[in-house]
């Protein structure tokens, strides 16, 4: 009877899956088919691209919304024509909607804050001070290509600091877009392990600068975000956050427990080499004397012990990360301990 019942709770355990997968096939299709056409009146670009309703995916809107943004742009400013690809088009008219009028003003409020901020060489002013202020970094790839972020609340002692929080997060965001295989490729996934969470975590600020920055500068960037154990405490800081999220990011959001997580991101496209890494991390992250032991801390940038010996996990990322020939280490080289150890045992070798 035992059998039976562990067989029966498999059976509805694989169907949940099934369901599951057809209904974000279901809502995918949906999105991509928000398709419609493209009014044009006469007279200038400028009005043509105001008038591109309900144009989602489309060459001819992203190519006038291009030509139009680019009036914008100085001939000296070559960063900045990089970025504004047909590609990127896309993104900021699916976000829209295909209205090409909102696209165009949410992209020259991109092109200002590009302008002021300089996402592309920002560095996070905390972490290369101390490497411990955050946690957040690239650690490898799912099944799909898309490049996955993780970052552990215990393992970051700097939480309190908005703006240094935002550094950090473009900083990411930047890197992950830089290793990211060709425009076909344009989405990441976040996995937000919240071990340690508190009080000081429910600024609501924090999360509110996060979804402007993640809506307004990266839009249609976000593919998927796992919340790992999260408290009940995170429960009433999302429910006032929620509602300035749109439904498609909202939907992308998948919370999910410790007992089965395993399972939960294997059908959401994570192959055996991200679970395993993340399996390795997540226990080790939970060991209170790597984040709670003044000079015991965790170094997530480390790959080798004080006395030079390998460690069993290497907390940078998988082994697809790691061999890339893009990969750059998360912290400043002058953090990083484990170079004068390399001599040819085995170890990564130090990237110039």
């Amino acid at each position: 009877r035992r059998e039976e019942k562990r067989r029966e709770e498999k059976r509805r355990e694989e169907k949940r899956r099934e369901e599951k997968r057809r209904e974000e096939k279901r809502r995918e299709e949906k999105r991509r088919g928000r398709e419609g056409k493209m009014s044009e009146k006469s007279g200038n670009g400028s009005e043509r691209a105001k008038d591109v309703k309900g144009a989602v995916d489309s060459d001819e809107a992203a190519a006038a919304l291009q030509q139009e943004i680019l009036k914008e742009v100085g001939e000296e400013e070559v960063e900045l024509k990089n970025f504004l690809t047909i590609a990127c088009m896309k993104r900021y008219l699916r976000a829209r909607d295909g209205n090409a009028k909102k696209a165009l003003s949410v992209l020259k409020k991109t092109l200002k804050w590009r302008r002021e901020e300089r996402p592309d060489k920002l560095r996070c002013p905390a972490c290369d001070e101390n490497p411990l202020a955050h946690n957040m970094r690239l650690i490898g790839y799912d099944q799909l290509g898309r490049p996955v972020v993780y970052t552990c609340f215990a393992h970051a002692q700097e939480r309190k600091n908005v703006k240094n929080g935002m550094a950090h997060l473009t900083m990411v965001l930047e890197d992950s877009i830089r290793m990211m295989e060709g425009e076909e490729q344009e989405k990441w996934v976040w996995v937000i392990d919240f071990y340690g969470f508190g009080i000081v975590d429910c600024n609501p600020a924090t999360a509110t600068n996060a979804s402007k920055i993640l809506t307004d500068h990266y839009p249609e960037r976000l593919g998927l975000a796992v919340i790992l154990d999260a408290p009940m405490l995170f429960s009433g800081l999302f429910k006032a956050i929620k509602p300035i999220l749109n439904k498609v990011t909202a939907e992308k959001i998948h919370f999910v427990k410790m007992k089965n997580w395993e399972e939960e991101v294997r059908s959401n496209h994570f192959d055996e080499e991200l679970i395993a890494w993340l399996r390795r991390e997540v226990a080790e992250n939970r060991d209170p004397s790597l984040h709670k032991v003044k000079g015991q801390e965790k170094k997530y940038w480390e790959w080798r012990h004080d006395n030079g010996e390998l460690k069993e996990h290497d907390p940078r990322g998988t082994p697809s990360l790691l061999n890339h020939d893009k990969y750059v280490p998360p912290v400043l080289e002058h953090h990083i301990k484990s170079w004068k150890h390399e001599e040819g045992e085995g170890g990564s070798e130090k990237k110039e």
